[in-house]
C-alpha cells in the first residue's frame, strides 16, 4: 500500500523521468513479500473458518456417547437417536456455509466496484500512442539522406539530425466544457541548443503552455515536434521527494549510467554547486561508497526528517540536471529560492545548454546531442541569460525581444 500510495501521489515525477518500469518492479517485489508474510496469517484463517466445523463434530461425539448410552440401556429410540445427531449436522453446516458466504460477498462488494470504476478511468496511453506516432513519423521524414545534408548546410552542425528544430504547429489546447480554450493556434519554431525563456501574465496559460511542452499534456489540435530520440523531462514548480534515501533521490536514471563512480562524483559536484547544504552534501560524501556497493539502505527517509524547504527545492531541481535530458522544460524553477542561490540555478541552467550537460567533460562536446531548455522565469536574471523569449497570453503565444519583458510578464 505504502508504493501504491506514493506512485499515486508522486505520478508526475514518476512519469517525467519514465519511471514506469522500476516502480512496476518494486511493487511486484513488494507484493511477492507481502504473499509470503501472509502465508501464516491466511493458515490462521483458515484454522478459524474450520472452527465451527470442529466445534459442531466434538458436539456430534459427544451425543454419540452420551446418546449412544441411552439407546443401549433403551431410554431412547434409535431411530430419534439418529435423527438428531442428522439435524445437528446438517444445521450446523448449512448455517456456516451461509454465514461464509455473506461475509465473502460483503467484503468483495467495495473493492470490486473501486477495481470497476478505476479500470474505466481516463488514460493517457491513447495521447502517447499518438504523439509518439507522430514524432516518429515527421523524424523519418526529416531524416532523408538529401534533408540531413541541407540541415547540415544551413545550420553548419557535424550531425544533421542535431539540426532539426523542435516546432509548434497550429497548437491548441483547451480543457473540457464551454469556454474553455487556453491554448490557441500557436505556430513557433526553435532551433536545438537555445534556452529558451518563457514568460506572461498571471491567468494568459503560461503553467499550460509549459506542460504542454513537457508532455505533461497534450494538445488537442495540431503537433507538437520534438525528434523521436530526444528525452523530454517536466520539472514541475512543486518539488516532490521519493519516500527514499538521498541517493535514490538524486540518482533516477542510475539504469542508463556507464561508469557509476564517474556519475557518482558528478552529482556531488552539482549538488555542491547548486548550493544544497553542507550537511547534505557531506551525507552524500559518506555514504558514496555504500551506495556503490549496493549496502545504501534505499528505504531510508530519516534525512528527510529536518529537511529546509531550500534544501527540497534545490535536491528537485539538481535530479534534474543529474537526469540530463535533451529537452528540459522547468516552470518556474527559483520561485522559493533566494536570489543568491536563483542565482546559481540559472548559471547551470546556462551551462546546460551551452555545454551539453552540467558538469560533463569538455573533451566530449562534439559526441554529446544538443541540450534544449524551456524555462518560465520568475526572475529578470533568468530571462537576460535566455536565447530566445516566447510570450504567452490569451492572445497567443509569440516572440518578444528581451528588452519588452517586464516584471509583470514574469511574476
Amino acid at each position: 500500500m505504502e508504493v501504491v500510495q506514493e506512485a499515486n501521489q508522486k505520478y508526475r515525477l514518476i512519469a517525467d523521468y519514465y519511471m514506469r518500469p522500476q516502480v512496476q518492479a518494486l511493487i511486484e517485489k513488494r507484493t511477492s513479500e507481502l504473499t509470503a508474510a501472509a502465508l501464516p496469517a491466511r493458515g490462521a484463517a483458515v484454522a478459524n473458518d474450520y472452527f465451527p466445523g470442529y466445534v459442531s463434530t466434538v458436539l456430534v461425539a459427544g451425543y454419540l456417547w452420551i446418546g449412544g448410552s441411552s439407546v443401549v440401556k433403551g431410554d431412547l429410540q434409535i431411530g430419534a437417536f439418529l435423527a438428531t445427531i442428522n439435524a445437528v449436522k446438517e444445521i450446523g453446516d448449512s448455517f456456516k456455509d451461509i454465514f461464509q458466504s455473506c461475509l465473502d460477498v460483503g467484503k468483495a462488494i467495495g473493492p470490486v466496484a473501486k477495481i470497476t470504476e478505476l479500470l474505466n478511468l481516463t488514460t493517457s496511453l491513447k495521447g502517447m500512442k499518438r504523439i509518439n506516432r507522430t514524432r516518429r513519423s515527421m523524424t523519418k521524414e526529416l531524416r532523408q539522406p538529401e534533408t540531413l545534408a541541407e540541415l547540415r548546410r544551413k545550420a553548419g552542425t557535424r550531425f544533421g539530425s542535431d539540426a532539426m528544430p523542435i516546432k509548434l504547429q497550429n497548437v491548441c489546447f483547451d480543457y473540457e466544457g464551454p469556454h474553455k480554450k487556453v491554448i490557441d493556434d500557436v505556430n513557433l519554431e526553435v532551433n536545438q541548443g537555445k534556452l529558451i525563456a518563457v514568460v506572461g501574465p498571471r491567468r494568459g496559460g503560461k503553467s499550460t503552455f509549459m506542460k504542454l511542452l513537457g508532455h505533461v499534456l497534450f494538445p488537442t489540435e495540431g503537433s507538437y515536434f520534438v525528434p523521436s530520440y530526444l528525452r523530454i523531462l517536466h520539472v514541475s514548480e512543486d518539488p516532490v521527494l521519493l519516500d527514499r534515501s538521498l541517493w535514490s533521490n538524486l540518482a533516477i536514471g542510475r539504469d542508463y549510467w556507464r561508469s557509476a563512480p564517474n556519475e557518482t562524483e558528478r552529482i556531488l559536484r552539482i549538488c555542491t554547486r547548486i548550493g544544497l547544504s553542507r550537511a547534505l552534501v557531506k551525507q552524500l560524501e559518506e555514504s558514496k561508497e555504500r551506495f556503490l556497493a549496493g549496502e545504501d539502505d534505499a528505504n531510508d527517509v530519516r534525512w528527510q526528517v529536518p529537511l529546509s524547504n531550500s534544501d527540497t527545492v534545490l535536491i528537485h531541481l539538481a535530479r534534474a540536471f543529474i537526469y540530463n535530458p535533451e529537452v528540459l522544460v522547468m516552470n518556474r524553477p527559483t520561485t522559493r529560492l533566494p536570489e543568491s542561490t536563483s542565482r546559481l540555478v540559472i548559471d547551470l541552467i546556462q551551462e546546460f545548454v551551452k555545454n551539453k550537460g552540467t558538469e560533463l567533460p569538455a573533451s566530449d562536446l562534439w559526441r554529446r546531442r544538443p541540450r534544449t531548455a524551456f524555462v518560465s522565469f520568475v526572475r529578470l536574471q533568468g530571462v537576460k541569460a535566455a536565447d530566445v523569449v516566447w510570450k504567452v497570453d490569451k492572445k497567443g503565444v509569440e516572440v518578444v525581444e528581451k528588452a519588452d519583458v517586464s516584471e509583470d510578464l514574469i511574476r
